[in-house]
């Protein structure tokens, strides 16, 4: 190890992009601002604090004993072992991943290898275009195809592999583009059975099983059924005599 150290290498094989994609979302990037705060009055949780309001710290009780944030230390923190706050932030991740497999078993399946972004917030968006959008997502691997629809503030991307698809919607999920932030998720693909014009499974079936019983009623012309009276040369045309005379006979058997 000390002979690696020296020529400059490092035991440590090299990170998983996936991971890291994934932990960089984990993580809680905004400020905590409590932290600047006031340490807790002793005295107050004692109830024996008579400073008043010219007490220089918090009159806040401090959290229950049994709370496991309560019970934190900074070795347990740096090596990662009975960690209490690592095990709240893994457990809001296994949460936050159930609900969108519960989500992706109300009918819907995950498109092969297609993700969906779109700006946050409210309109006006700003304008997408294919450069702005393969210039951020291109290094995540090969793309297919972008779809964009500029009005509503959202495009679709297609990579030729799946793992192109997770690795970029965990490393541009809440990332900035254009002034705005992104929200990407995995692109749904329609019901089986389904198209985007076409009838549910199931009606198509009904549908025609009932056209065997059901009569057809004729269309009617362009523009409708004029109610114009019928000419008098054309309301009857008189057959000629023998055809007359065959009718009659078979009328008479």
């Amino acid at each position: 190890q000390e002979r690696a150290l020296a020529q400059g290498k490092t035991m440590v094989g090299e990170a998983n992009p996936l991971a890291v994609a994934k932990l960089e979302e984990m993580a809680n990037m905004e400020p905590r601002y409590e932290r600047n705060m006031a340490k807790l009055c002793s005295f107050f949780a004692r109830g024996e604090c008579n400073r008043g309001a010219n007490c220089p710290f918090r009159h806040e009780m401090p959290r229950d004993r049994n709370d496991p944030m309560a019970k934190q230390n900074t070795k347990n923190r740096f090596y990662g072992t009975s960690d209490p706050v690592a095990n709240r932030i893994l457990g809001r991740q296994r949460r936050k991943e159930e609900e969108v497999k519960k989500e992706d078993e109300d009918g819907y399946d995950k498109a092969r290898a297609t993700l969906y972004l779109r700006f946050q917030g409210d309109a006006p968006y700003p304008t997408l275009t294919e450069p702005d959008i393969r210039d951020k997502f291109y290094s995540f691997g090969e793309i297919v195809s972008v779809r964009i629809q500029a009005d509503k503030g959202q495009a679709f991307v297609e990579y030729t592999q799946p793992d192109a698809t997770e690795l970029a919607i965990a490393s541009m999920n809440r990332k900035e583009m254009l002034g705005r932030n992104l929200y990407v998720k995995w692109a749904r693909a329609p019901k089986r059975g389904e198209t985007a014009a076409g009838p549910k499974r199931g009606e198509e079936d009904a549908s025609a099983q009932q056209g065997a019983h059901v009569a057809v009623k004729p269309m009617a012309p362009p523009g409708g059924i004029s109610k114009a009276p019928i000419p008098k040369a054309f309301t009857a045309v008189r057959p000629p005599a023998h055809v007359a005379a065959i009718a009659a006979a078979r009328r008479q058997k």
